[in-house]
């Protein structure tokens, strides 16, 4: 629920802001727009588990300091939601609320119940007659009565306890305890709402005038003591107090003008005052009801029309300069003389809120603020960016001054009266404070840009930097970091004792380093602790860790517990600025970073002024009182509550209500949560906003929810309250539907089983019919194999029929042919014949010649195409297999006008098929005659690493780009069906096709000059 916060509004509480004035308040208003039901409080009081019970027009309301419920017709069976009177139950010390309708309800422990028999039936104002407005019994409700000018009253009742009361009319007090008379006084009373108890003694005041009515006896114990004393209006008699007597928590105030006091029993019978608030228009807002808390100094109010007003008074005030120039950032500080504190910008403060400024200080300091050095002279040592200055114990008189090359960080004293001067991104500088013409030196040259230093014992220092801690043994000089520290940067160093160091970072948290290992300390819940500036410990045992999100305070030994191991998480209670501080951010990075004064007091430097608090005087305001389970709903509708609740297994939605009573700030409520089942315990985690826990879709069992509240410091100070949850099983987890379900899967086991072997039966015989199928088809498909196998082998037998007639029939008579036509022209050689007799014996051998070299040739393709065996390789000598070849070429060629020339170097070699590479070569050559007239062919050969490339070129008429095209396509086959096989002749053919078996390619391409080049290149 959302609270409306109003500070120090001037027309509505206008409260000095002076650093000594003790009654500072921060007042939050409720209202019907923040939680209230309506604006009416009437009364109010406290039940016995601390909660805060109103009365209002529209029924009852309990605020638990954080969210109000309220009790009315729609929560309880009443005929009225207006409420009438609030009173003390004497035999419980619960709370009772009377409706208008004379209804009593019963308020405690956080709940509120309709009563049908009770005691104060019989007590209660049932009314006044109907004709004129006359009680004739009236119990004392408080004061002030709202209804006092409208009433009258024969007889005022009021009660010390269940049995014993006094009883006023017009002329007698009467005083009567477990029904016998104490006293009769025959006393004429007059208005009855001068009467009031302090504790269970009568009183009456009329003006200040007190009296004491005990024994039978009025008792003139004269004014009215302490505070009031001092208020002007008291002085002069021109201010008639009012009083506020609250039945219900058993309070008595005097209003003084726009001053609040409390009522005490004083000396000699009389009362006394203490001042609780000033400057607040009770008149004007309409106040009806006062309570105080005494413990935590909070006072509430209730007004008849502006709801409920929460003063809590601030534990700490904040001092500024008041200077106009000022914008009261504050660093480090000094303690200068008795309780006043002195800052770089030369302000002196003391805590009775007399502020000085010292000249020679602030025209020199308006910057750097981030330390100061109080020595053992009590000489105050400042710096401001490259300069030191010293000033005499009275700040006022400038002693000495230096100048340095860098930027100064910080300032320390040792045990050995040296004054350490920091130097930003360097090392360090030292000098002696006992010897004034002692010159700086460097110390501690590894260690640079140092941020605060602290010394453990005589013999060892730490020094902090920006990025690690340092320590340094003072007799060896010897320097260790710790690792765990390495590029954090150190703000602030705490030596507690030997042993027990405290370091705050930014941005890192804060660690304690034991002398053996550095513990991290936990953070708080928003992580604000990540940031800590400072350390300082009080007189009780309590650090206080200062943030840029506010004010921590935790117990020294909640955390050297945790670091040992015996404590899950140590206490962290929280201040914002509502406590007294002008803003939450603290500042550190500062040496000092606080500072500790006589009597307790404490300063620290923020953002907005110096915070200034008293721990020894304070009341920590921690979460301790009890646990309350609020209500429960299941789907949107309340259930009774009980610490065992049975869920319906089909519920959508459970919420549980957690309360506790706790006024201060809700930072500090640490409530968390727990789904245990089966014993297995779940990760606690924290309750929703509202207080609630909401939990959907559990599966059926025995759950157990803890809920766990932090209340304070000490060792796992924590208290749980369990809530038992049981879902029922689902009809589908009882044990008769698991039977039946067995069973019912048994049943339709043997069924499907007796299906399958059915279909099982079915599909067997549908198999057998498809094998039978298949195997008919098989056998004709193996017949038919057979018959094609048989015509393979007589297609093959034809193959090598044919060759063997080719080798009989044609080669052997064309060698004949060529060898007769050969003797024919040998013989004409010498003869004189005819020339064209001649040249007809020599073309008949030249054409036998050729045609029984092709016959040849396609003879060898013939075999290698018709065996499966492998191809056999020799090195063969490129020049001499061409030389062969020419032999056949070279007279046809010369025919023709043509020349051929062999152009590859005798010492080419090459790893081919010798039958293969010369019925390539052949057909090349024998193409390339063909196509030339009057012209040459060359032959020549190259190699490199990887391929060897033959090379056919000739200056005939050429090759069509349609045959080249086809040479050059390494997937064209003689088989491509384009029609290149014809036109090209069966030479080409041949060529390709071995080429192609031998792994390598042809190439084909027009000459420079024309004709044709081919190349066959081959991988090595």
């Amino acid at each position: 629920m959302k609270v409306v916060v109003l500070y120090s509004i001037l027309l509505l509480f206008p409260i000095s802001l002076l650093a000594h004035d003790s009654l500072q308040y921060t007042v939050r208003q409720y209202t019907d727009e923040n939680g209230l039901p309506q604006n009416s409080v009437k009364a109010m009081g406290f039940d016995r588990s601390g909660f805060l019970w109103m009365n209002t027009e529209n029924g009852v309301v309990r605020f638990d300091g954080q969210f109000f419920r309220s009790f009315n017709k729609n929560q309880l069976p009443l005929r009225s939601s207006r409420m009438s009177w609030l009173l003390p139950d004497l035999q419980t010390g619960a709370l009772i609320s009377v409706t208008e309708r004379n209804q009593l309800i019963c308020m405690q422990d956080g709940q509120a119940t309709l009563l049908t028999d009770h005691y104060l039936l019989s007590e209660i104002p049932l009314g006044p007659d109907i004709h004129d407005d006359n009680y004739k019994l009236y119990s004392a409700l408080g004061l002030p009565n709202v209804f006092s000018s409208l009433i009258r009253i024969e007889k005022y009742k009021i009660s010390t306890a269940v049995d014993r009361y006094y009883l006023l009319t017009s002329d007698s007090i009467i005083a009567r305890d477990k029904g016998k008379m104490e006293f009769s006084l025959q006393y004429k009373a007059g208005n009855y709402w001068e009467f009031f108890l302090v504790g269970n003694r009568l009183y009456q005041i009329q003006g200040v005038q007190i009296k004491l009515i005990e024994a039978g006896q009025v008792i003139a114990t004269g004014q009215l003591q302490g505070d009031i004393r001092q208020h002007p209006g008291f002085l002069n008699g021109k201010v008639q107090p009012k009083i506020y007597w609250s039945t219900s928590a058993g309070q008595v105030f005097v209003v003084m003008d726009k001053s609040l006091y409390m009522v005490k029993p004083g000396a000699k019978n009389g009362l006394t005052t203490e001042l609780l608030m000033r400057d607040f228009d009770y008149e004007a807002n309409r106040i009806t009801v006062v309570c105080y808390d005494t413990l935590y100094k909070r006072i509430f109010m209730g007004s008849q029309t502006r709801g409920l007003f929460v003063f809590t008074r601030k534990p700490f005030f904040t001092m500024r300069s008041g200077q106009s120039d000022a914008d009261e950032v504050y660093y480090a500080q000094a303690l200068v003389g008795e309780n006043r504190i002195l800052t770089p910008q030369g302000y002196l403060f003391n805590l009775q809120d007399i502020h000085e400024v010292l000249p020679e200080f602030n025209k020199r300091m308006r910057e750097d603020r981030s330390s100061m050095v109080l020595d053992h002279n009590k000489n105050i040592w400042v710096k401001h960016r490259t300069m030191l200055y010293c000033f005499d114990p009275t700040g006022r008189k400038l002693l000495r001054e230096f100048s340095y090359p860098y930027n100064i960080t910080m300032l320390y004293e040792d045990q050995d009266s040296n004054l350490i001067v920091g130097i930003k991104r360097r090392a360090a500088w030292r000098f002696s404070l006992n010897d004034p013409l002692a010159k700086p030196e460097v110390v501690y040259p590894s260690i640079k840009d140092l941020c605060y230093i602290q010394e453990e014992g005589k013999l060892r220092m730490w020094m902090g930097c920006g990025n690690g801690l340092y320590s340094i043994d003072k007799s060896t000089g010897k320097i260790d970091s710790i690792k765990e520290l390495s590029g954090k940067y150190i703000r602030s160093l705490y030596v507690r004792q030997e042993g027990e160091i405290w370091i705050s970072t930014h941005e890192d948290g804060f660690y304690l380093y034991d002398g053996k290992k550095l513990i991290a300390m936990p953070m708080d819940k928003g992580g604000y602790l990540a940031s800590a500036h400072c350390v300082i410990e009080d007189d009780n045992g309590f650090f206080w860790i200062t943030t840029n999100k506010g004010l921590f305070q935790t117990a020294r030994q909640d955390l050297l517990d945790y670091a040992a191991g015996k404590q899950h998480s140590p206490f962290y209670l929280y201040y914002d600025k509502y406590t007294g501080f002008n803003t939450n951010e603290f500042n550190g990075g500062c040496q000092p970073c606080g500072l500790k004064l006589k009597g307790g007091y404490f300063s620290l430097p923020s953002l907005n002024g110096l915070v200034v608090g008293n721990p020894s005087k304070l009341v920590p305001e921690v979460p301790s009182l009890n646990l309350f389970i609020d209500r429960i709903e299941i789907d949107g509708q309340s259930i009774p509550l009980a610490d065992t609740i049975s869920l319906d297994n089909h519920f959508d939605f459970f919420r549980l209500f957690i309360t506790t009573p706790y006024f201060g700030n809700s930072y500090n409520r640490h409530l968390d949560f727990s789904l245990v089942k089966d014993g297995n315990a779940g990760t606690w985690l924290p309750l929703d906003g509202d207080g609630s826990i909401k939990l959907s879709s559990l599966a059926s069992g025995s759950y157990e929810i803890r809920i766990r509240k932090a209340n304070g410091f000490g060792a796992d100070n924590h208290l749980v309250k369990s809530v038992l949850l049981v879902v029922p099983l689902a009809f589908y987890e009882t044990v008769w539907f698991r039977l039946l379900m067995a069973l019912l899967v048994i049943i339709g086991f043997f069924l499907y089983m007796r299906i399958k072997l059915r279909y099982i039966r079915r599909k067997n015989a549908q198999l057998e019919e498809k094998i039978d199928e298949r195997t008919q088809a098989l056998q004709a498909t193996l017949k038919e194999l057979q018959q094609s196998e048989e015509s393979m082998r007589r297609q093959t037998r034809m193959q090598e029929r044919m060759i063997a007639a080719i080798t009989h029939d044609i080669k052997t008579p064309l060698k004949y042919l060529t060898g007769a036509a050969r003797r024919l022209f040998e013989s004409t050689e010498g003869e004189k014949t005819t020339d064209d007799k001649k040249r007809s014996a020599h073309l008949i051998y030249e054409s036998g010649y050729r045609m029984y070299h092709l016959t040849d040739n396609l003879l060898q393709y013939i075999k290698l195409n018709s065996s499966q065996g492998s191809i056999v390789m020799d090195k063969l000598c490129l020049n001499v297999l061409v030389e062969n070849k020419l032999q056949i070429f070279n007279e046809i060629a010369a025919e023709q006008s043509t020349r051929i020339e062999n152009n590859i170097p005798r010492d080419t070699y090459v790893l081919s098929n010798h039958h293969l590479l010369g019925i390539m070569v052949h057909n090349l050559i024998d193409n390339a005659v063909k196509a030339t007239f009057d012209g040459v062919v060359k032959i020549s050969a190259t190699t490199d690493d990887d391929t060897v490339c033959i090379r056919v070129e000739d200056s005939g008429f050429g090759m069509s780009k349609q045959t080249q095209q086809w040479c050059n396509d390494e997937m064209g086959t003689a088989g491509s069906g384009n029609g290149i096989s014809s036109k090209s002749g069966l030479g080409l053919i041949i060529v390709k096709d071995l080429v192609a078996q031998m792994k390598g390619r042809v190439r084909v391409s027009d000459g420079k000059e024309g004709g044709t080049v081919v190349e066959l290149i081959f991988t090595k």
